[in-house]
């Protein structure tokens, strides 16, 4: 048995096809706007090299645990038909789960010491969390546990979450997150050299993390993302948080950093967790997802 492990996030799908000792053979990624056309189809079939695949799909929605998928706040209907489509064409043995709880499954295979009590978040599009407790995967009754990204953090800004409430960690932290703190403060920073771009994103604010407001930035966000962290460690007493997704690849220079913050405002007892940016980086998603897909045929 052959897998296709496909990552299918609000910006991009990832894809990687997977031999029977989960060593990568194939790899490409899509944009997600492009998901329910037959040429993408076409050439995610190009990957496969083996008639017998069994594919494990990772998605930024919210998935039960009788492997549906319950609902979602970052992506529009068209992962619907995206699914439909990987039956008629590809595979019906289709095993699904939410796309930080696939990450972390990837990150924990992969620890150098074990660890009991991990979380993952995954920033990205929007704020993804998943949490292992105890040695055992969180998913909850309704499979929306975990989502830190809708924690609310703070009451200042009224920024508007896709989950219909403010102020959510998403707002603040998520490629839309930065685009927002930026419009909020621009004015307070007429000199900086970001208004020298005609559209703003958080990969432009991180080349630009010298300048005085692009830092300012920065800094807003990995604070409201370590009081997140914080009320999730008071709760679940994480040993460890791993951070992956699209934004973890900016924030390779920052862990130093996020774990001095953490420590500075953290209660005396949780000094000795610690960050860490993905090991995996982008291939967690598809790398889990094809865990989970293989955990899925031995039952």
């Amino acid at each position: 048995m052959h897998y296709l492990g496909i990552d299918y996030g609000g910006t991009k799908i990832k894809v990687g096809y997977f031999d029977e000792n989960i060593k990568l053979l194939n790899e490409a990624t899509y944009n997600t706007k492009d998901a329910i056309s037959n040429k993408t189809i076409n050439s995610i079939k190009s990957l496969i090299l083996d008639k017998k695949v069994a594919i494990g799909l990772s998605i930024a929605c919210f998935v039960d645990q009788n492997n549906k998928i319950v609902g979602t706040t970052n992506l529009n209907d068209d992962y619907l038909e995206f699914i439909r489509m990987l039956e008629d064409n590809i595979s019906t043995n289709i095993s699904i789960l939410n796309d930080a709880d696939a990450a972390l499954r990837c990150e924990l295979a992969q620890l150098d010491k074990p660890k009991t009590n991990v979380c993952m978040i995954v920033l990205g599009t929007g704020v993804g969390g998943s949490i292992s407790l105890n040695n055992k995967m969180i998913q909850g009754n309704r499979g929306i546990s975990s989502e830190i990204g809708h924690l609310k953090i703070c009451n200042s800004y009224k920024f508007k979450c896709k989950c219909g409430r403010i102020d959510c960690l998403e707002t603040l932290v998520s490629t839309q997150g930065f685009i927002n703190l930026y419009e909020y403060y621009k004015e307070s920073y007429p000199n900086s050299v970001l208004h020298d771009f005609d559209s703003i994103n958080v990969n432009l604010i991180f080349d630009h993390s010298d300048d005085v407001f692009a830092r300012y930035i920065i800094d807003k966000a990995l604070y409201y993302l370590v009081q997140a962290c914080i009320q999730v460690a008071l709760i679940c007493d994480i040993e460890l948080f791993i951070i992956g997704g699209g934004i973890s690849l900016l924030l390779e220079d920052e862990i130093e950093y996020i774990n001095k913050l953490f420590k500075e405002n953290a209660h005396y007892l949780q000094h000795e967790t610690l960050f860490q940016i993905a090991a995996n980086k982008n291939q967690a998603g598809i790398k889990g997802a094809v865990l989970y897909a293989k955990e899925e045929q031995v039952k």
